[in-house]
C-alpha cells in the first residue's frame, strides 16, 4: 500500500495536471429555487375543489326504451394453471391453457347490484330511492350530475360513473341496473326508461 501511495505522490509531481478542469457553469440550485414563482396554495386548493365538485363523471343519456341485455363473463385461460410441490416442481396441470370457465358457476356470494342513474334528475332519483328499499345492498352510481349536487340514497353514498365501469359493462343509458343472473349464468344489464 505504501508503494502505491509513494507512486501517486511522485506522479503528481511529474504530471501535475491529469486532465483539464473547468469551472462549474450551472446556476446555484438554491438561487434557482428562490427565483421560482410562489404558488398560492389556497387559490390552488380552491380551484382543485371547484374542478372536483363540478365533475359529472361519464355522461349517459336517458334510456329511450326498456331493454335487457346479457353479458357472458366466460373466460378462456391463456396459460395453464398447474399445481406445484413445495420444492417448486410441477406436480400436475389443474387447468390447461384454453380451458373455459364462468366465474358465476364458482360463486357462492354475488356482488351487489349496481344502479346507474342521474342523481340530478328527480324522477330517476325517486326511482333509485324506491329501488334501495327492495335491494338494500345496491351500489349507486351517478352520471351527468355534478359531484356537489349528489346526495346519498337511503343513507348510502353515491359514486361517480367512471370510464372503466362504463366500458366494462357496455353502459349506454341511464337508468341501468347491473346484476348477476344466476339462472342464465350471465351478467344482466337492465336499461330502464323513466317516464
Amino acid at each position: 500500500m505504501k508503494t502505491i501511495i509513494t507512486l501517486l505522490i511522485i506522479l503528481t509531481h511529474i504530471y501535475p495536471v491529469f486532465a483539464k478542469t473547468y469551472e462549474i457553469v450551472e446556476p446555484d440550485a438554491i438561487e434557482e429555487i428562490r427565483k421560482k414563482p410562489k404558488i398560492d396554495i389556497q387559490k390552488y386548493k380552491k380551484q382543485l375543489f371547484a374542478d372536483l365538485n363540478s365533475n359529472k363523471g361519464v355522461i349517459l343519456p336517458p334510456a329511450p326504451d326498456n331493454h335487457t341485455r346479457f353479458i357472458d363473463p366466460t373466460y378462456t385461460l391463456t396459460k395453464e394453471i398447474a399445481e406445484y410441490s413445495k420444492d417448486g416442481k410441477k406436480k400436475r396441470v389443474l387447468y390447461p391453457a384454453g380451458f373455459k370457465f364462468n366465474p358465476i358457476d364458482y360463486s357462492i356470494v354475488f356482488p351487489p347490484h349496481i344502479f346507474v342513474f342521474n342523481a340530478c334528475n328527480e324522477p330517476e332519483r325517486n326511482f333509485a330511492e324506491n329501488y334501495a328499499k327492495t335491494e338494500p345492498t345496491t351500489l349507486f352510481v351517478s352520471t351527468n350530475c355534478p359531484l356537489e349536487k349528489i346526495r346519498n340514497i337511503s343513507d348510502k353514498p353515491v359514486y361517480l360513473l367512471t370510464k372503466n365501469i362504463t366500458e366494462h359493462f357496455g353502459l349506454r343509458y341511464s337508468v341501468s341496473i347491473i346484476k348477476v343472473n344466476k339462472e342464465k349464468r350471465r351478467i344482466e344489464v337492465n336499461e330502464i326508461k323513466i317516464r
